[in-house]
């Protein structure tokens, strides 16, 4: 993670040791029997607790209650803590399952007896809980339990565990943190610092009066058009809850915050803010840092910072979920959820932007969803409002939501200037996962249908969908559709779309492959599958300069497996990039796209790949890009644009001439379709 840490000089503030049981960060993940803290021991039979990897905020681990029936931990006091009188037990708590059976309960200790101080059955599923704050009444404790019964191999997770103590409030540190996330255009609220002040006490509270900062980062401050400072006391996550937006300061200018802001116990969280102007510049950047904190009793504070030179790049906030959009008949409606992207420039320069627009639910097929499409005419310096391209309406005297299409691929014929789009309608259902029960077949009441829709005047207006699936799919299999995310015109104008198949005869398992025209788009064929001993997915395709077609597909379990061909997909060569040890990513689609070719002219021949990159803890975070110089064969580092987000993902080129700017567009922490817009110099010099 990369974090601005500013640690307060003991001259100018005592340090007092926060008595948090943990954040769990620190601890080897795994199942435990007895595990050290600096507040207490925690203890567990064997089979009933272990240390997960997922968290309640940024860093790995927290305290798993594993599935089955009255899996129990329990927090036996420090000494310390048991001579003292107690105000609050704190904890953040997640409900690890949807299924019943589901119980939980925080049980208190006192006098060698135990009582139930918290009952937890209705604790949320889906993340982890804002922080659970039970009252201790000032009176002494030995210890806590924590019991759950759902079902096995679920569980409850806690994290942030603190224990408050009675007594006169101490300022024991201030955390300052600066993510590698973009600032974006468009958006309303962009968190460019996170301050965190952890006080310990509730008697003779002291107050928060000003804050000041500093912008020299910052590229241009005409790009702001404000900063805004907001208080979400205990709460770790951003609510624009707090101060009115003030304006941007004059280059040079500190940036100061006047208020009285009482503190509470425990950790004290407010976030600098910033809102871009519609104008702000895509290649600048945004920067500040915390110079100076005035408290009441403590007094003015100057920071240390260790400067490990984040700054955050502009971006564009393209669409994301509870936006208004516009539905096919021309109604507005929120749309709950956006996902899936895909991306071309067209020939005419122009940038279109396909993705599901899932308007009453965040799944995926079959439901209410509609292939979406966002155009900039001005290399993603901005956008025109989000519309649909493919409504397949109430087909079959079905509504809508039996009638959905998503998981878009779209393609630019560079021989024509034609952009094609590729979509799965799952017609007749309205519930479960498609995935799992598409049937073998061609008729649609059976099947998953791939449809394809036509601009031939470079995206203004679209074709009426038209149904390629006896083209290109075999009756016996389960389902088939394609990438999603971008195609491509080979040299010889073959165009090719990534598919992904399922054999019903081998459990279901999918295997990717290639979907190809050599007519311009009349008609369809299709490869073979991948033959990886893993199941793979979702793909994409690039022509190589030798002739040969790379296709570099997802696999479930984490890593990439990357097939080579000669003969459009009828054969296929394993390449020695394929595992894990290249790609270390989560199971997730991604995107890789030519920059250059000396084939072409190129001085130099250049792939480009985007997705997230997480070390091996099989979660979508980290979005970043990459490049080869060799065709594939080796890697750049990663080049990290979101340390919070980043999922699907799909590149473009911008530009005239040999160096061409990189679009991405992902779906990040910040926004469903973010995009972002780097040069190549850029970079190649971050990841030297």
């Amino acid at each position: 993670m990369k974090t601005r840490i500013l640690s307060i000089a003991a001259a100018a503030l005592a340090i007092v040791p926060l008595t948090y049981a943990d954040s769990f960060a620190d601890y080897k993940q795994g199942n435990f029997t007895s595990l050290n803290t600096p507040s207490g021991t925690l203890s567990a039979d064997a089979g009933h607790a272990a240390i997960y990897s997922k968290s309640a905020d940024t860093t790995p681990g927290s305290l798993r209650l594993l599935g089955g029936e009255d899996k129990s931990v329990t927090f036996t006091l420090s000494d310390k803590l048991r001579r003292s009188e107690l105000l609050h037990l704190t904890f953040q708590g997640e409900r690890w399952t949807r299924s019943a059976p589901f119980e939980f309960q925080v049980e208190a200790k006192q006098n060698g007896r135990w009582k139930t101080i918290y009952d937890g059955n209705k604790l949320r599923a889906g993340g982890f809980s804002e922080p659970i704050r039970i009252d201790l009444k000032q009176e002494r404790y030995e210890g806590f339990r924590f019991t759950s019964t759902t079902k096995d191999g679920s569980g409850v997770l806690i994290d942030n565990l603190r224990v408050g103590e009675n007594k006169s409030m101490e300022i024991t540190g201030v955390d300052v943190k600066q993510h590698q996330i973009p600032v974006l255009i468009a958006k309303e609220h962009n968190v460019v610092l996170h301050i965190t002040i952890n006080a310990e006490g509730a008697r003779n509270v002291d107050t928060l009066q000003a804050l000041q900062f500093a912008t020299e980062g910052t590229t241009d401050l005409a790009d702001v058009e404000a900063f805004s400072l907001y208080s979400t006391g205990n709460s770790g996550t951003f609510a624009t809850i707090g101060n009115p937006p003030i304006d941007a300061p004059q280059v040079g200018e500190a940036l100061v915050f006047q208020d009285e802001i009482p503190l509470i116990d425990g950790p004290n969280n407010l976030w600098l803010v910033a809102k871009l102007k519609d104008d702000a510049k895509l290649s600048h950047r945004i920067d500040a840092s915390l110079t100076k904190l005035k408290f009441a009793r403590a007094g003015i504070v100057d920071p240390k910072l260790d400067d490990n030179n984040v700054t955050q790049r502009i971006g564009y906030n393209v669409v994301t979920g509870g936006q208004a959009l516009t539905r096919p008949d021309g109604s507005k409606m929120p749309c709950q959820l956006v996902r899936i992207p895909g991306m071309v420039t067209t020939n005419a320069g122009t940038l279109l932007a396909v993705y599901d627009m899932r308007w009453k639910q965040g799944g995926d097929l079959p439901g209410d969803i509609d292939v979406g499409l966002s155009a900039s005419t001005t290399g993603g310096q901005s956008w025109l409002p989000a519309r649909p391209i493919v409504d397949m309406k109430t087909w079959g005297d079905e509504p809508e939501n039996k009638n959905g299409a998503g998981d878009p691929a779209i393609l630019v014929d560079r021989k024509t200037g034609h952009i094609y789009c590729l979509a799965l309608w799952a017609h007749g259902l309205s519930s479960g996962w498609y995935w799992g029960i598409s049937k073998p077949g061609l008729d649609p009441k059976d099947t998953g249908q791939v449809v394809m829709v036509k601009s031939e005047d470079d995206g203004t207006t679209w074709s009426e969908p038209v149904n390629i699936t006896e083209q290109i799919k075999d009756p016996a299999w389960s389902l088939l559709l394609q990438g999603p995310g971008a195609g491509i015109t080979m040299r010889d104008g073959t165009l090719v779309f990534a598919g992904q198949f399922q054999e019903p005869s081998n459990g279901r398992k999918a295997r990717s492959t290639v979907i190809f025209s050599k007519d311009q788009g009349k008609t369809w064929e299709i490869g073979t599958g991948v033959p990886h001993d893993q199941e793979t997915t979702e793909a994409q395709v690039v022509e190589l300069d030798d002739g040969r077609l790379m296709i570099n597909c997802r696999i479930s379990s984490g890593g990439r497996a990357v097939y080579t061909t000669t003969d459009m997909g009828q054969s296929w060569t394993k390449h020695p990039t394929t595992g894990s040890h290249v790609f270390n990513m989560s199971g997730c689609m991604a995107s890789i796209l030519r920059y250059s070719s000396v084939k072409d002219g190129a001085d130099q021949s250049i792939l480009l790949f985007s997705g997230p990159v997480d070390a091996g803890k099989k979660r979508r975070t980290h979005m970043s890009v990459r490049y080869s110089l060799d065709e594939g064969e080796t890697w750049s580092k990663p080049y990290l644009l979101d340390e919070l987000g980043g999922a699907y993902s799909c590149l473009t080129l911008i530009g005239d001439g040999p160096k061409k700017d990189i679009g991405i567009i992902y779906e990040g922490s910040q926004s469903n379709m973010c995009f972002e817009r780097l040069t190549i110099d850029e970079l190649m010099n971050a990841t030297k």
